[in-house]
C-alpha cells in the first residue's frame, strides 16, 4: 500500500486543516518544486476503524483518475505516522464559495452549472468504479483558481462488487440519504440524493435538512421536507433538485438522467471532450466513459439491515 518514497522529499510548509482522520498540509515536492497536499495520520492513535479509513481512501485514490478528483502521488509511512501525497487544489472550496455568497446574494446561475456539471462527472467516474463516495458535501468538494471541481476526502468511500450494496450508515448527517436513515442497503441512489442537497445548498445557500436536532433532522429528512421558495434561477434549477431529493429511490433520479438534462448535457459534452483531449495530448488511451453499473435498490431483493452508524454532526 505504501511507498518507500518519505518526507525528506517534501518540505511542509503551513497546515490546511484538521479532518476525521489527520491533519493536511501545504507541501512542496522538492525534486520539481511542485504544490500538493501531505496528509498526516498518527498510527499510534488510529483506532482499528481509522486506519481501515486510512487505507481505504488511499486505494480510491489510486482506483481512479479523473480531471475532477484530486490526484493521489504517493503513501508512506515515517516516523510513526502515515502521509497520503495528493494534488493541491488551489481555489479553496464549495463551502467556502457558498459562505462567501451570503452577503452578496445568489451564486450565478452559470457558475452554479459548472460546478455541478463537474461534480456529476466525478461522481459517474467513481460509480463506474463501483465506488460509493457516502459523504459528498460542500467542504468535500474542492476548486482550483480556474474554478475547476476537484471532489477529495474519500476516508468514507465505499468500493462494491458489480451487484453489491453497502449497509453502514455513515455521512453528514444533513446529507444522509432516507434510506440510509431508515437502515436499509443502499447503493449509488445515495450518492444521487447527496448531489441533490448541494445543488440545493447552492441555490439557498442554506442546508435543506439541517435542524435544531439530529432526531429532527433525520425525521425532515425522511419526509423530504423542504422548500424552495424564493429562489432565483431557473425551472430546470428546481426540476433537478426535486428529481434528486425523491425520497423514495424508485422515483429518484438517476445519475444518467442528471447528465442528459437540458442544463447539463451541453456541459458535460465538453467535460468529456477537453478529457479526452487531455488524455491524448498525454499519450494516454482516450476515456471511453462505459456505461455505469449502478447498485440500485431494484437490484436487492429488499430487506432492512441496520448498520452501525457513523454520522458526522451538521457543519454550522
Amino acid at each position: 500500500m505504501v511507498s518507500n518514497r518519505g518526507l525528506d522529499e517534501y518540505t511542509l510548509q503551513s497546515e490546511l486543516g484538521h479532518g476525521a482522520f489527520g491533519t493536511a498540509f501545504l507541501a512542496t515536492r522538492n525534486h520539481d518544486q511542485s504544490r500538493c497536499v501531505v496528509k498526516r495520520i498518527k498510527m499510534r492513535e488510529m483506532s482499528k476503524r481509522d486506519a481501515i479509513a486510512a487505507e481505504r481512501e488511499v486505494a480510491v485514490m489510486k482506483k481512479v483518475q479523473h480531471p475532477n478528483i484530486i490526484r493521489y502521488y504517493d503513501s508512506f509511512v515515517a516516523a510513526e505516522n502515515m502521509h497520503i501525497v495528493m494534488e493541491y487544489a488551489d481555489g479553496g472550496t464549495l463551502y467556502g464559495v457558498i459562505r462567501a455568497h451570503l452577503p452578496i446574494g445568489p451564486i450565478p446561475e452559470a457558475q452554479v452549472l459548472g460546478y455541478y456539471a463537474q461534480l456529476l462527472c466525478a461522481v459517474r467516474c467513481l460509480h463506474q468504479n463501483h465506488i460509493l463516495h457516502r459523504d459528498l458535501k460542500a467542504a468535500n468538494v474542492f476548486l482550483t483558481q480556474q474554478g475547476t471541481v476537484k471532489l477529495g476526502d474519500f476516508g468514507l468511500s465505499r468500493v462494491l462488487a458489480s451487484n453489491s450494496f453497502a449497509k453502514s450508515t455513515v455521512g453528514t448527517a444533513t446529507q444522509l440519504s432516507p434510506e440510509l436513515c431508515k437502515g436499509k442497503p443502499y447503493g449509488t441512489e445515495c450518492d444521487v440524493w447527496a448531489l441533490g442537497c448541494l445543488l440545493y445548498e447552492m441555490v439557498m445557500r442554506r442546508s435543506a435538512f439541517k435542524e435544531h436536532s439530529l432526531p429532527a433532522t433525520v425525521m425532515k429528512i425522511m419526509r423530504g421536507d423542504f422548500s424552495m421558495e424564493g429562489h432565483r434561477y431557473s425551472r430546470g434549477i428546481e426540476e433537478l433538485v426535486h428529481g434528486c431529493l425523491q425520497v423514495g429511490t424508485e422515483r429518484r433520479w438517476a445519475l444518467d438522467q442528471l447528465i442528459a438534462h437540458p442544463l447539463l448535457q451541453p456541459l458535460v459534452a465538453e467535460i468529456d471532450r477537453q478529457a479526452a483531449e487531455r488524455a491524448l495530448a498525454d499519450g494516454a488511451v482516450s476515456p471511453s466513459q462505459p456505461q455505469p453499473t449502478p447498485v440500485t435498490s431494484l437490484e436487492r431483493g429488499g430487506g432492512w439491515v441496520r448498520g452501525s452508524v457513523e454520522i458526522s454532526p451538521p457543519v454550522a
